[in-house]
């Protein structure tokens, strides 16, 4: 099972180490997963279980509340006002998603496993959240101007 969080807080870390600059991919993946990690974690809670081989272990609360705030929050606070370094566009993000998406469809059974609600719905989600950003980043702005 391969967490977006993974790569949404890899691209944060290289961003930070300055690997790589700042650019609408990644702005856009902070965004999505910030809002739909909140949604889980605040408004749609779910029991988060580590697994360590046969080993279960269920992640308290105020845990989880931790782990969104380092992990998917703080990214989008600290780079929310950070100009883009580079011209690349957010939509490139997509085709990231849809092979996220087939790796675990590939590996998984149940993907529900993953986050405990349906992949599907949450790939509808990120698509109408990046649509809407790319919205207003390439037309609202633009035009506003």
């Amino acid at each position: 099972m391969i967490y977006w969080t993974s790569y949404n807080f890899l691209g944060y870390a290289l961003y930070k180490l300055k690997y790589i600059p700042m650019n609408g991919l990644l702005k856009s993946s902070f965004i999505t997963t910030s809002i739909i990690g909140g949604f889980m974690v605040y408004v749609y809670p779910r029991k988060m279980i580590a697994r360590f081989g046969d080993k279960k272990i269920q992640i308290p609360y105020p845990l989880l509340i931790i782990g969104d705030f380092f992990t998917h929050q703080l990214p989008l606070l600290d780079t929310l006002y950070t100009p883009y370094e580079y011209p690349l566009c957010g939509g490139y993000l997509i085709p990231s998603m849809y092979i996220w998406y087939g790796i675990n469809k590939y590996r998984l059974k149940n993907t529900d496993k993953i986050y405990g609600i349906s992949l599907e719905k949450l790939m509808v989600a990120t698509l109408g959240l990046i649509g809407s950003f790319g919205y207003y980043q390439h037309y609202y702005l633009k035009n506003k101007n």
